[in-house]
């Protein structure tokens, strides 16, 4: 099993963030673990911080020291990720999203983990790596925020990239994870290249102030603001999913005596709208081509509901959004909750949730043949992935 263990540098920088570190296989960790230990003692060190060994000419002969252990191992790829996190704040505050999705895309570590996380993915045959990857992160307080992103991003992943994925992340104490030290060593340097605008090329040349022995496969990204704006709809992707976790209530827990069952994803799968024709002489009045054409492929995305008043247009994850809120519940007050907690020991994985609303004249609109008809009742199906609580971080 693959195993990628990063560290961050920059935490507090209100400018810049680096997560780094190195993939290998676990028994390569343990060797390489038993040999760092070991320059530790010799060392007369406790513990390696790349921020102390760059105080002296001396220390940095003794951060080349330890990592030589890295080219000694057989390290499949270093990998690198740098978020530009005064850009982020701006992209982040121009989007579309309820408040608590804005709080939680400005946490730099959210981005950075998960961008990391999918590059990592996407490129790993450029990097000639195979089969699913499990992160081990040094220990923080946005642990549990992360472990709610992964969730998210695992759900949401596209098929081909699912079995990439490897189990949750993981969280550490660097000080007594050697792999971490070791992430703690590149994550400094690659920030100190980041900072010094040559990045890209410092990487790809390791233009680390000693001699580099043996070459390394490496993945490195950068986002600057602008990459950033360019690609909100997807590096900040699933703006539906942070809203139904804004609105619902952030994918509820299962209770039952013996404890929390798991956890549950949302999302919406289809729905059905009938039109108020009551009040127009167009008793067989059809929906427009455009509605039919979302009905028969079930895209929950596109927005063809009108609201009277200001002529916003809502899909159908904002109009459940809209109807929860109104009616002062969240998604988890609907919970079958016998069905729900017998998901998980009966070996089912999902169930669905159909939800009916029926609506006043004049409050939404839909397009049809016939020009704009009263949304008279909408239902709209919810697809429930039931997830398992991994309780060791």
């Amino acid at each position: 099993m693959l195993q990628a263990y990063v560290d961050a540098s920059g935490t507090g920088d209100p400018n810049a963030i680096v997560l780094a570190g190195f993939v290998a296989e676990a028994d390569v960790w343990t060797a390489f673990s038993a040999e760092w230990k070991s320059r530790l003692d010799h060392a007369g060190l406790s513990a390696f911080k790349m921020t102390e060994m760059a105080r002296s000419e001396a220390s940095l002969e003794k951060a080349a020291y330890f990592y030589r252990t890295l080219e000694e191992f057989e390290i499949e790829a270093a990998i690198s990720c740098a978020i530009n996190t005064a850009g982020l704040v701006k992209v982040v505050n121009d989007l579309d999203l309820p408040v608590s999705a804005k709080e939680k895309l400005r946490n730099p570590y959210y981005l950075g983990i998960r961008a990391l996380v999918e590059q990592v993915a996407h490129n790993q045959s450029s990097i000639h790596l195979s089969g699913p990857i499990d992160f081990i992160f040094d220990d923080q307080s946005e642990k549990r925020e992360i472990i709610a992103m992964w969730h998210t991003l695992k759900f949401a992943a596209p098929s081909s990239m699912r079995p990439l994925l490897g189990d949750t992340p993981k969280f550490r104490d660097d000080k007594l994870v050697m792999p971490l030290q070791g992430a703690d060593l590149y994550a400094w340097w690659v920030m100190k290249w980041h900072k010094e605008g040559s990045a890209p090329s410092a990487v790809r040349k390791r233009r680390f102030p000693w001699s580099i022995k043996k070459r390394m496969k490496y993945l490195h990204v950068e986002y600057d603001e602008d990459r950033l704006r360019e690609g909100a709809s997807g590096i900040l992707d699933k703006a539906e999913i942070l809203r139904m976790d804004a609105y619902f209530g952030r994918r509820g827990l299962i209770q039952e005596a013996r404890g929390d069952l798991g956890r549950i994803d949302f999302e919406v799968t289809y729905y059905i709208a009938s039109l108020d024709t009551e009040y127009y002489d167009v008793p067989d009045a059809e929906f427009d081509a455009e509605t039919q054409e979302a009905a028969r492929e079930q895209l929950a995305s596109i927005k063809i509901f009108i609201r009277k008043s200001d002529g916003v247009k809502f899909n159908a994850s904002e109009m459940l959004s809209f109807i929860l809120q109104k009616s002062r519940k969240t998604l988890e007050d609907y919970v079958p909750r016998q069905e729900a907690a017998a998901a998980l020991p009966a070996g089912k994985r999902s169930f669905a949730l159909l939800f009916p609303a029926h609506f006043s004249r004049n409050t939404f609109h839909m397009k049809t043949q016939s020009g704009l008809l009263d949304l008279k009742q909408l239902k709209i199906g919810v697809n429930c992935a039931v997830c398992p609580i991994v309780r060791e971080y």
